[in-house]
C-alpha cells in the first residue's frame, strides 16, 4: 500500500511537467504556423487565431513565472 502511494506521488510531478511541456509546444507550433503563413503572404484564418489564443492562455495559466513574464515582454 505504501509503495502504491509513493508511486502515485511520483506520477503527479511527471504529469504536471508533461502538461506544461505540451502547452509550450502547442504555443510554439501555432506561432510557427502563423509566421509561416505571414512569410508566404497567406492570410491568417480565424482558426489559427483561436488556436493561438487557447495556447497562449494555457501557457499563462500553467507556465512557469519566467515563461509568462517572457511572453509579456514580447
Amino acid at each position: 500500500m505504501f509503495q502504491y502511494y509513493l508511486g502515485r506521488q511520483n506520477e503527479k510531478p511527471k504529469k504536471a511537467i508533461d502538461i506544461r511541456a505540451q502547452a509550450y509546444l502547442d504555443l510554439v507550433n501555432i506561432v510557427a504556423e502563423i509566421t509561416f503563413s505571414v512569410k508566404h503572404e497567406e492570410k491568417r484564418n480565424l482558426e489559427q487565431l483561436q488556436q493561438f489564443t487557447r495556447a497562449n492562455s494555457r501557457v499563462v495559466l500553467i507556465g512557469s513565472n519566467e515563461v509568462v513574464n517572457g511572453l509579456h515582454h514580447v
